[in-house]
């Protein structure tokens, strides 16, 4: 019996069968290929949701808008320019204290402790002398402050 060639009733069985394997390998590597995609694109999606993104808050905005993180605008800072020479420079005998006290909570630390230095100096000799002083904006100033 071991002489005796095997016979089937299909003689393409043996092709069939072999075809059916390869493809179930290919299935099973394309199912393989599509979890590990998956749980990449899960891992991805975890760390995004998990990273914390910067919030600001501006108050007193007059609309809704987008801000970055590092990026100032330029007409933030002529902005912050101008209120601050407004406040600075704008000063009476009466005003000259609360004027100082409204700037050094804008000043740097090392800018702050120089001028506390001689702010005492400085309001005594404004209350003397009766000093003031009165900073009126125009549109010329605003090309040199710019460059």
């Amino acid at each position: 019996m071991a002489d005796q060639p095997v016979h089937s009733k299909s003689s393409l069985y043996f092709e069939r069968y072999a075809r059916a394997e390869q493809q179930a390998r290919t299935m099973g590597s394309a199912v393989h290929g599509l979890a590990a995609v998956c749980v990449v694109l899960g891992v991805g999606l975890i760390m995004v949701a998990v990273r914390p993104r910067p919030i600001h808050y501006i108050p007193a905005a007059s609309g809704a808008g987008f801000s970055y993180p590092d990026r100032v605008p330029s007409s933030s800072a002529v902005s912050f320019a101008s209120a601050w020479l407004m406040n600075w420079l704008n000063y009476s005998p009466g005003t000259a204290e609360e004027v100082y006290e409204r700037s050094l909570v804008c000043m740097a630390p090392p800018f702050q402790a120089r001028v506390k230095a001689g702010l005492d100096d400085e309001l005594a000799k404004i209350a003397r002398d009766k000093l003031s002083s009165v900073l009126t904006l125009t549109t010329s100033f605003w090309p040199r402050m710019i460059l």
